[in-house]
């Protein structure tokens, strides 16, 4: 006959000291990754072919987010974008309850970023910035071409970016083509004004930025990419 196990009082109570403190280790991570997952980086699982040849859809990507910087607007002044950087803008009317977006994060937590609760309410779109405040700019097949402040020249787009990247161009339509359509390669001048900065598709066909939206505040920018972790074969800076 089997004996029955006995537990001392003391053992009990280590125990429940080990089951405390794993539960405060869970959540002391749960909120950790919140913190990092609202205010220091966002993970973003690319969809659209629209940056193409440089990011293609199925890239995991990780942004800096500037949720931080709202925050801290008083103290800490948000930094200007960079010309040729990749950015991720939200062109959002609504924003989901904080009770649903904690929910969320911690839902992607556990599904590895499969899962997403929060609803179709964000409105986000990775592009890259061409033009800052104050260039005056104007595009020529499918390439911008920019007159920065005090300056007397236009550059390309490429020769004022801060990396290099590549472009598609789509090919020539035909007669049926013109240059008075939104995805067209021309486009007449204009000036960048303050509080706002032109973003482009690296993919240059029938995909939406600034051609079809015009300027966009800065505000709108919710983070800058700084690191791709998937596919494996093309990790590193995007």
């Amino acid at each position: 006959m089997a004996k029955k196990q006995v537990f001392s009082y003391m053992a009990r109570q280590g125990k429940l000291r080990h089951a405390r403190q794993i539960i405060v280790i869970v959540l002391a991570f749960v909120l950790i990754y919140l913190a990092i997952n609202s205010l220091v980086l966002s993970n973003v699982h690319t969809e659209s072919t629209a940056m193409q040849p440089g990011i293609n859809a199925g890239d995991r990507i990780l942004f800096l987010s500037h949720e931080v910087f709202d925050i801290l607007d008083t103290v800490v002044e948000k930094p200007l974008p960079k010309r040729g950087e990749v950015i991720l803008i939200d062109r959002s009317t609504t924003e989901p309850s904080l009770p649903r977006t904690i929910l969320g994060a911690i839902v992607r937590l556990l599904t590895a970023q499969q899962i997403d609760i929060t609803g179709n309410t964000k409105n986000l779109y990775i592009k890259r910035v061409v033009a800052l405040p104050g260039d005056e700019i104007y595009m020529s097949n499918y390439t911008l071409r920019i007159r920065t402040k005090d300056s007397p020249y236009s550059l390309t787009e490429f020769e004022l970016a801060g990396k290099p990247y590549n472009i598609i161009i789509p090919e020539d339509e035909g007669e049926t083509w013109n240059s008075s359509l939104p995805f067209s390669g021309t486009m007449d001048r204009i000036t960048v004004q303050e509080g706002e900065c032109f973003v482009l598709s690296d993919d240059r066909s029938a995909t939406n930025d600034s051609r079809t939206w015009g300027t966009i505040p800065l505000d709108s920018i919710k983070g800058n990419a700084i690191f791709r972790y998937w596919p494996v074969q093309r990790i590193g800076a995007p």
